[in-house]
């Protein structure tokens, strides 16, 4: 088990925190906001239905290469 503090967000663009990753299981486990309860995938689907991003309140920086 490895103890994670990345965050994501899910297809919907709902920030989850994950917080553990367990390799036996190959299951990312993670937080939701106003959910008490841990959550988690395997991550296989993780991979496709969530991108990862900053923590909350963190500016988001624009790629490089963007004059906008």
């Amino acid at each position: 088990m490895y103890l994670l503090n990345r965050w994501f967000k899910d297809w919907r663009g709902r920030r989850v925190h994950v917080i553990r990753w367990e390799p036996e299981t190959k299951r990312v486990i993670y937080m939701r906001e106003r959910y008490p309860e841990e959550c988690f995938s395997p991550l296989h689907k993780f991979m496709d239905l969530f991108t990862e991003c900053g923590p909350p309140g963190e500016k988001q920086q624009r790629p490089e290469g963007r004059g906008d």
